[in-house]
């Protein structure tokens, strides 16, 4: 008697162990590191699931392949996703970003499994958790802390493309003391201004662009005018951009003649912008031991 004992209670203990071993064979745990790329096999026809870290949530889930059902959402606090694939053999890879500014990078695996086969076996758990490293994570958000802030030095330390006012200033400083536009004076409302620091020149231009500067302490143009220019005798429309920072009209394009014009028919009015080119006066001989605009002879 004492014998039968013996053999039932060693049979309870070995299917208390058998089935411990298979929970522990259903569950897998995987540590998180940044930039890992874990892979998860799955059964065809079997829901597999991927639980993340307690208080966080999945907010862009991307999976590779349409055959691969998916799903998620929370158990209490814990974010939980499931994935079935449709087809044996098939391999994809998944992408799930939470609010705690995780990304995890999955590759899936889906394999055939029959559990009236004996000759069939699984492959992977069916369930897997994340384990996390505090010192790890904390390093890892310190990284990324460190990083946005040299993006923002670089981004601030980056240089700026210069304003259309110093554009405008660039390109009167380089015109050629000879060169002007000369403009109408009226209608006075279109009249550009010209600026000290421009040398007192309404309008300059360099090799691509031209620009009008209307008046400082004027409104804004309520009717913007348009811009007509005249190359080789022939007239056209050309478009512009007006900085109302700095009341400059910039064209892209260089005219020997522009014209600004507002309304239409007899309430047509215009205002003729046109280049011009001087002659310089010529040095004249010194006629004073101490004069500056002159030349002197050679004795």
């Amino acid at each position: 008697m004492n014998y039968i004992k013996r053999a039932i209670l060693a049979l309870a203990v070995f299917a208390f162990a058998h089935s411990v071993s298979n929970a522990d064979q259903l569950t897998r745990v995987i540590q998180y590191h940044e930039g890992d790329q874990p892979t998860i096999y799955c059964p065809t026809g079997f829901v597999c699931e991927i639980r993340l870290a307690k208080g966080e949530r999945i907010t862009n889930p991307w999976m590779g392949q349409p055959l691969w059902s998916a799903s998620y959402g929370m158990a209490g606090d814990t974010p939980i996703f499931t994935v079935k694939p449709e087809w044996g053999h098939l391999v994809t890879n998944l992408v799930l970003g939470t609010d705690a500014g995780r990304d995890y990078h999955i590759m899936l695996v889906a394999y055939d499994y029959d559990p009236n086969n004996p000759n069939s076996h699984l492959r992977a758990p069916l369930y897997t958790n994340y384990a996390y490293d505090d010192e790890e994570w904390l390093r890892i958000k310190r990284e990324r802390e460190r990083r946005r802030h040299e993006h923002r030095v670089i981004r601030w330390q980056r240089p700026q493309p210069p304003t259309v006012a110093q554009q405008m200033d660039a390109a009167c400083a380089g015109m050629p003391a000879n060169e002007e536009y000369g403009t109408d004076t009226t209608p006075s409302e279109l009249r550009p201004e010209g600026l000290p620091r421009h040398g007192g020149r309404p309008v300059c231009h360099n090799q691509y662009a031209t620009y009008i500067q209307m008046p400082i302490g004027g409104p804004n143009p309520t009717d913007v005018p348009a811009l007509i220019e005249t190359v080789n005798g022939t007239k056209r429309i050309v478009n512009y951009s007006y900085d109302a920072a700095s009341r400059i009209f910039k064209v892209d394009d260089v005219a020997s003649e522009y014209a600004l014009t507002t309304g239409t028919g007899k309430h047509e009015v215009n205002l003729r912008i046109q280049w011009q080119v001087h002659k310089l006066a010529e040095p004249q001989p010194c006629r004073r031991k101490n004069s500056a605009s002159c030349v002197r002879g050679k004795r």
